[in-house]
């Protein structure tokens, strides 16, 4: 959406109709390059605040939704579970603008020995 208008722009229509979310802010994170030797393919990277899910949600056939938490994410991405390169540099880019904050390795550790005492 624009931030002047909160008018929904195209992608942030098709994605809200796929999601079938309450309707959340929805903000661009601005366009990148997925590959430095195709300087004209662009990723049109957003991150939406999603509410509670619609009831009665069914998903389109052949996909699953589920819901993670940033430290259940920082764990896939530890383990080696998660590892597509450009959906992470979209996380980083959230939390870059502020949108969501990743916990780090040496946080989880801290609070893991902090327990322990």
């Amino acid at each position: 959406m624009t931030l002047e208008r909160a008018r929904p722009t195209p992608v942030a229509v098709s994605c809200l109709k796929r999601q079938d979310y309450v309707r959340a802010p929805f903000h661009p994170l601005g366009q990148n390059s997925p590959c430095p030797g195709r300087l004209n393919n662009r990723i049109h990277n957003f991150f939406v605040d999603a509410g509670e899910c619609i009831v009665g949600f069914e998903p389109e056939p052949g996909l699953a939704v589920t819901l993670m938490s940033p430290e259940d994410i920082v764990g896939l991405i530890i383990s080696g579970d998660f590892v597509s390169q450009l959906c992470i540099g979209t996380l980083m880019l959230a939390a870059v603008h502020g949108f969501l904050v990743l916990p780090s390795k040496d946080a989880k550790q801290r609070t893991e020995r902090e327990a322990a005492c």
